[in-house]
């Protein structure tokens, strides 16, 4: 028994080795694109594997920024060479110390993916700063996500990056739209919270994106009196002013001209006016509106819920609500499309 156990853990330790020599065996571009997978933090934890390891993560292809997890145990460990950079700053920030350090040590020319997460109270002015990095790496891939209370003026190269495929902004980010936007490849568009500066920029931030496949919109815009949406290729649209229901704001019109849209989400309260066209295409449509008689002509409400009717009536599946939505006193949302279908 005793030499069977002594071979199991010979056998254990040779099984060890290999695995551990195959991992080595690997070129250093397989391991970084490997180590593109991991958070950035962990992925910055595996430079105290040896010395190969200690600049694999600079080469890291995906940014991903988390301020949820702690960063304290890596600043002071004695084989991190970010570690031993971080202890020399300021400690009262480390999160701000982490990321100002992996973005100066990075390496590669080109940056996939850059996420940056901020759940707790964070001054974000470094945003723009880190941002800026991303951009100059021919970026195709930004999700930020903060929580700060302060407006942030986010960068006009942001808008002329003609790398980018992806787009998803949350948090309090203030959107000025240059005249010399250009994003030939933007496919995704995902906006919460975000402001405009003006009433046009999103409209003109929509048109200059011939490409969008998805949008999803979710704010309390009080601004944005008339909305147009022409897009040929968009597929899925989502515009959920829920935020802002309890201001009582009713928008002038809403445009919509998609041949192939699958999926509509709306909420908000009915606007005075629909002209919605070319929805063939629609599958699935989930309409919520609200509607404050105190705010309107009732008259005007009416018609304006049959255009929104008709105009999302080829969809295959329906689903209509309107917490306690009525246009006169007895015409509910339900029986406006019982007639209309009818």
């Amino acid at each position: 028994m005793a030499s069977c156990s002594k071979w199991h853990e010979r056998s254990s330790k040779v099984k060890y080795r290999e695995g551990k020599d195959r991992i080595n065996s690997l070129p250093d571009n397989v391991l970084s694109h490997i180590l593109s997978f991991l958070s950035t933090k962990y992925a910055v934890g595996t430079s105290v594997l040896s010395h190969r390891w200690r600049y694999l993560f600079t080469f890291a292809t995906n940014l991903d920024f988390d301020d949820s997890l702690s960063f304290h145990p890596l600043s002071s460990h004695p084989r991190s060479h970010l570690g031993l950079a971080l202890s020399c700053q300021n400690r009262s920030s480390p999160f701000k110390d982490f990321v100002d350090r992996v973005l100066m040590l990075h390496r590669s020319s080109q940056i996939n993916r850059f996420c940056l997460r901020i759940s707790r109270s964070f001054d974000c002015s470094n945003v723009n700063a880190w941002l800026q990095v991303a951009l100059l790496r021919r970026v195709t891939m930004i999700t930020i996500s903060t929580k700060e209370s302060a407006p942030t003026l986010l960068p006009c190269s942001l808008f002329t990056c003609e790398t980018l495929m992806v787009l998803k902004l949350h948090g309090n980010f203030k959107m000025k739209i240059p005249t010399s936007l250009r994003l030939p490849h933007l496919k995704f568009l995902h906006l919460s919270s975000v402001k405009f500066t003006d009433e046009c920029s999103l409209n003109r931030f929509i048109s200059g994106c011939c490409l969008l496949e998805d949008i999803v919109i979710k704010a309390k815009w009080r601004n944005m009196e008339n909305i147009n949406i022409s897009l040929p290729r968009l597929r899925n649209l989502t515009m959920d002013f829920g935020e802002g229901l309890c201001d009582f704001f009713h928008r002038a019109n809403i445009v919509l001209d998609l041949p192939n849209l699958r999926r509509f989400h709306y909420v908000d309260f009915l606007a005075s006016n629909y002209s919605i066209k070319n929805l063939e295409s629609l599958e699935e449509a989930y309409i919520d509106v609200s509607l404050d008689l105190e705010d309107g002509d009732s008259d005007t409400f009416r018609g304006s819920a049959l255009g929104l009717l008709k105009g999302v009536s080829s969809a295959n599946h329906l689903s209509l609500t309107g917490n306690g939505m009525e246009v006169g006193d007895y015409i509910t949302l339900s029986k406006l499309f019982s007639t209309l279908v009818g």
